[in-house]
């Protein structure tokens, strides 16, 4: 929602390639409206949400007159982006990406979640229960697969990429934000989708390969050069 409402202000860079990657957050339950109910579309709008977002009447006023008189008093959604939703949103900046003459990649989101991190989202009121946790997050990852499918865009599951590994070495110990390794990966990975996609060329991508500190083959892996010597071996 909040993408949509910047893509104007991307569009003037003239991008070649627009990556569309969405964390937790829109799969989250609304603290207090969902992200299609927030006003603040202009300078003073977002200035008054800074100070007054809290309220209910400030609520009431910057909500949409469809929602701002609903039967039970009640926010129409209890997620920040509701799946139906998300699945428009996608599709509409799919559509506003390719108007600007760019290539869209949509992107699913991987996770490490155990039973600690789980209940400790769960304790500050992210989801109900640890289980609709994660059912909740691989469903709108299939939102994506599903967009992508029926867009014809390209597509980088960083969730079934990081399902191969061994994800504690890529992850920290929320289960949801990369460390070093998994950020090296996430872009290798886009290093390949930019090659796949022409945006850059065989030779900008062996530069690119060539120079990284991490290894080609397995990229959560430090890239090691050995040579041999007389009378020792150094890395």
């Amino acid at each position: 929602e909040q993408a949509l409402r910047r893509l104007p202000r991307l569009a003037r860079l003239k991008p070649s390639m627009v990556v569309v990657c969405f964390g937790w957050n829109d799969q989250f339950p609304a603290l207090n409206l969902p992200d299609k109910e927030l006003g603040a579309r202009n300078a003073f709008l977002a200035a008054a949400h800074r100070v007054f977002y809290r309220s209910r009447l400030y609520q009431l006023i910057a909500a949409p007159s469809d929602a701002r008189w609903s039967s039970n008093g009640q926010t129409t959604e209890s997620l920040r982006v509701p799946p139906d939703e998300f699945r428009r949103n996608l599709q509409r900046l799919v559509r506003d990406i390719r108007a600007v003459d760019a290539v869209p990649v949509l992107v699913t989101q991987p996770e490490n979640l155990n039973r600690d991190n789980e209940q400790f989202l769960v304790g500050k009121g992210f989801a109900p229960r640890d289980a609709v946790l994660i059912d909740r997050h691989r469903a709108y990852n299939q939102v994506v697969r599903d967009v992508a499918a029926a867009t014809k865009s390209a597509l980088l599951d960083l969730e079934e990429a990081f399902d191969f590994r061994e994800k504690d070495l890529l992850f920290e110990p929320d289960g949801m934000h990369f460390n070093g390794p998994g950020h090296n990966l996430v872009a290798r990975l886009l290093v390949g989708v930019l090659r796949e996609q022409n945006v850059i060329t065989r030779q900008e991508f062996d530069k690119v390969v060539n120079a990284a500190r991490y290894n080609t083959i397995a990229p959560d892996k430090i890239h090691a050069r050995w040579s041999l010597g007389v009378d020792r071996v150094t890395m």
